[in-house]
């Protein structure tokens, strides 16, 4: 022990630049890493809390949503219209997308977390809540309007400004993941007022929420299949939604990043350990021929000279 402690001092400042390596690789590891769970975690939780859908269908006839219900591991069954139409704020015409709600409190799945102002209860039929990156783009507050343009224009003022699971990036659809945010923005109204719009304008979405603890896999291939039996035009799945799948691709990339660089970092500081003990040994040839010649056993140099390297990475690691 005192023989490696000497001949650490001795080559200090090499066991000092080798350790301070570990040391940013360690902390590298440990602050990406943990950011990138953290990552992972908070988008999870927040789609526990907002009830996000594990499956969305798109059209079907009107006994889908109690035959889906009936189906072992299906928690909640909600139907919604949802329609894509031009929208006007002040000069600004943008895609919108006017997604229903029930006027009287939250849906059972698919809820949204109000930022700001209140829920459309209190706006009447034509309140409308925004979403929270549209309005950041346009700097909209409580009490603004904007005009839909079908047939004949209707006004639409905002009551609120909230936060959903469903956009928490704001794609478009899985072909448009990247959308400018001046050309599409999401509005959250009441379900009557998008009802009543025409078939060819307004779409017939159900949201499906499963129980906890289910094999996924399973209860998406049952629902996929009520939902063919009963004329859908389409069916996504939680981990395909648009949004959940641009962000996935996020925390993917990140997770690797998380790994690689700190990866990096401490092959960098294990090179330069095997070149310093290479060094010693090299330098020491005499000193561990005497000490074989006196009956020290290689087995007891090799773990005196690997113990320079012990040291090294555990206090760098500590």
């Amino acid at each position: 022990g005192r023989r490696g402690g000497r001949g650490m001092r001795q080559q200090r400042w090499q066991f000092l630049a080798s350790g301070a390596t570990v040391v940013i690789g360690v902390m590298m590891f440990a602050a990406t890493y943990d950011s990138y769970r953290n990552l992972e975690v908070s988008y999870q939780r927040t789609y526990d809390r907002l009830a996000f859908a594990d499956m969305t269908i798109t059209g079907g006839n009107q006994s889908l949503a109690d035959t889906l219900a009936a189906i072992p591991g299906v928690k909640a069954v909600t139907v919604r219209h949802s329609a894509d139409l031009p929208i006007t704020i002040g000069t600004a015409t943008l895609q919108g997308r006017l997604i229903g709600m029930p006027a009287s409190g939250e849906p059972d799945i698919d809820k949204i977390q109000m930022q700001e102002g209140s829920y459309l209860s209190s706006g009447g039929p034509n309140a409308a809540i925004a979403e929270d990156h549209i309005a950041r783009t346009y700097g909209l507050k409580i009490g603004d309007s904007l005009t839909v343009a079908v047939g004949q224009k209707q006004k639409l003022t905002i009551t609120g400004v909230a936060i959903s699971a469903e956009y928490l990036w704001p794609a478009a659809s899985t072909q448009e993941s990247f959308t400018d945010p001046k050309q599409f923005g999401v509005f959250f109204v009441d379900e009557q007022l998008v009802d009543q719009l025409p078939q060819s304008v307004s779409v017939r979405q159900t949201l499906v929420r499963y129980d906890n603890g289910v094999v996924t896999k399973d209860v998406d291939a049952a629902v996929r299949a009520a939902a063919s039996a009963a004329g859908a035009t389409s069916t996504v799945t939680q981990a395909h939604q648009p949004s959940n799948l641009a962000l996935q691709l996020d925390v993917n990339a990140f997770a690797q990043m998380a790994i690689a660089f700190p990866i990096l970092f401490l092959t960098v500081a294990g090179m330069a350990v095997y070149v310093l003990l290479t060094r010693i040994v090299f330098t020491q040839r005499s000193i561990i021929g005497t000490l074989r010649a006196s009956g020290m056993s290689a087995r007891g140099l090799r773990r005196h000279y690997l113990g320079y390297g012990l040291r090294v990475g555990t206090i760098g690691a500590i």
